[in-house]
């Protein structure tokens, strides 16, 4: 019997090895695997797109590639303000496949912007109910009335922006026509000013 029984634990043991090898390098494999017959160049074109502020979830941003007009899905949260934009490359080949920076909002030529500054309120990381991306929260301060936003975070902000913590100020770019459509330069820390702290 009791022979039975180290049999029996001598083959479950390696049954539950194999089983932990197959769980450890099956992701591992994967991720290394490259496929050389799909893999092929692409050649970018900086741009600008434009978000259709109409639609909420799901809205589709604008852009111009090089002279005719296309638009896809957008499928990130946003406050879908007036005339949104954000920085994106489309393919020269295939004008329809598009890299979107969602964490970056711009300003065009001729947009009159105003600067001040904002605190950061609270970082919130990818996870099941935020599966899009690193979220910054900040509130700024205009006239009296203050504002409270969230910004996505650059795929790489913690190499980036090391120092990025809640209760650190940095300035605040906001459209002269309208205070909700704003950027935040994390790349410029400011000192926080004692109306902003209240």
């Amino acid at each position: 019997m009791e022979q039975i029984s180290l049999l029996w634990n001598s083959k479950y043991d390696t049954v539950r090895k194999q089983l932990a090898y197959i769980i450890v390098l099956f992701p591992f494999l994967s991720f290394c695997r490259t496929d050389k017959r799909n893999k092929k160049e692409v050649d970018w074109k900086e741009t600008i797109g434009y978000l259709n502020p109409m639609v909420y979830r799901g809205a589709k941003i604008q852009y111009y590639a090089p002279y005719e007009k296309f638009e896809v899905s957008f499928n990130y949260k946003t406050d879908y303000v007036d005339d949104i934009k954000y920085s994106m490359r489309y393919n020269v080949n295939d004008p329809n496949e598009i890299e979107i920076d969602y964490w970056n909002q711009v300003f065009v030529e001729g947009e009159g912007t105003i600067s001040t500054v904002a605190i950061i309120t609270g970082l919130e990381f990818r996870g099941l109910f935020n599966w899009n991306g690193d979220v910054v929260d900040y509130r700024y301060d205009v006239g009296g009335e203050k504002f409270n936003k969230w910004a996505y975070l650059h795929p790489n902000f913690r190499k980036l922006y090391p120092n990025l913590a809640k209760g650190k100020c940095y300035r605040l770019e906001y459209w002269d026509k309208n205070i909700h459509r704003n950027k935040l330069h994390l790349e410029d820390p400011m000192n926080c000013n004692s109306g902003l702290m209240e």
